[in-house]
């Protein structure tokens, strides 16, 4: 079941020229995942509460066109069920007053016990109250797994705030694209953002230090983040495609 709803903007959501801002796309895809869960009966901040928690692993991301001020907007969101016992994916869309398709995006999600901090069996009673829908946004591609780069150009320490802190506990996963934004080299920081995945491996926590890693490849520019928690291994990767 496809769940849509007019898109209510914010100045902070558009950048100096005026174009919605990558990370605004990625909030409005977040919340209005949020409002189909809340009419279903299954608010995804009371379910944290209670234990349970919807873990983002990974996003995928592209921005079409430039989505500018003042403009009418429909945000479209649909599971697409379980991948397996373990995996959901969902898709989202927004689309101008014409129909056409500014933006879109994929998330995978599991489902964790907070207390154990294992992913928990997705029913198929859960999936039933979705009506998921096989509708692709991107039309049947396969993504390969994402890598860890084997070098990195340089890295640097990042400062984590109080408040990049989410009701789960861990960073959220939006703010990694305030760090991405950060760890940018400043020739290439003007650029916009066309394509984006975010590989999610461990949540980074209040407290940890973070280092972030940069290498600009051939094709795309990859960033990896590394929490003191995690001994070593990387806990996020970004790889993404400027214009």
């Amino acid at each position: 079941m496809k769940f849509i709803t007019k898109c209510e903007t914010r100045m902070e959501d558009y950048d100096c020229y005026g174009n919605m801002t990558l990370k605004a796309v990625l909030q409005l895809f977040e919340n209005v995942a949020s409002y189909q869960s809340d009419t279903l009966d299954e608010s995804i901040i009371d379910n944290s509460l209670n234990g349970i928690a919807w873990i983002l692993t990974e996003w995928r991301v592209e921005m079409i066109k430039d989505i500018p001020y003042k403009k009418e907007y429909t945000l479209e969101t649909w599971s697409k069920g379980a991948l397996n016992a373990l995996l959901v994916d969902r898709d989202y869309q927004l689309l101008d007053e014409d129909g056409e398709i500014l933006a879109k995006g994929e998330a995978s999600f599991v489902l964790l016990d907070m207390e154990t901090q294992k992913p928990m069996r997705i029913t198929d009673e859960l999936m039933e109250k979705y009506q998921p829908e096989m509708i692709d946004v991107w039309e049947g591609k396969k993504f390969a797994r994402m890598r860890e780069a084997k070098t990195y150009d340089f890295e640097k320490e990042i400062n984590l705030r109080r408040t990049d802190i989410d009701f789960n506990h861990h960073v959220h996963n939006l703010t990694y694209i305030d760090y991405v934004m950060e760890m940018l080299p400043e020739n290439r920081y003007e650029k916009k953002i066309k394509k984006l995945r975010i590989n999610y491996r461990k949540g980074i926590e209040a407290g940890e230090r973070i280092i972030g890693k940069y290498h600009l490849a051939s094709d795309k520019e990859k960033i990896g983040f590394y929490g003191s928690a995690n001994e070593g291994k990387i806990s996020t990767m970004v790889d993404f495609w400027m214009e």
